[in-house]
């Protein structure tokens, strides 16, 4: 799949503007035991009621892989049911059967990559 032209700049220029990088502890890098972060930029996790019987799909690809190519250092998917029955919504995506493995796997490899 192509994701189409990617920015390959680390943030938005004018994002960078509006921040006194010097001053910012945002951009600069963070050691927590053995893991170091190359900053400090973390999505959390956001509903996007975009699933069709739980699976993740292209939609979810774009999204996830949007932050991860702009430089966001972590990103905390969203809501993940473990059964049918435990989701907000019936468009949340989910984890109740081996199915659902491929397609989260598939956005894990490409954010990793």
């Amino acid at each position: 799949m192509s994701l189409g032209t990617v920015q390959t700049q680390a943030f938005n220029s004018e994002v960078v503007k509006a921040v006194n990088v010097e001053k910012s502890k945002l951009f600069s890098s963070l050691t927590n035991k053995s893991v170091t972060y190359k900053n400090r930029v973390i999505i959390p996790p956001m509903c996007m009621y975009s699933s069709t019987d739980g699976f993740f799909n292209e939609f979810h690809l774009a999204h996830y892989a949007s932050f991860a190519f702009k430089g966001v250092t972590t990103i905390i998917i969203e809501a993940t049911a473990v059964e049918p029955r435990d989701r907000i919504s019936p468009h949340d995506v989910g984890l109740w059967s081996d199915e659902h493995i491929a397609p989260l796997k598939r956005i894990v490899d490409l954010i990793r990559s």
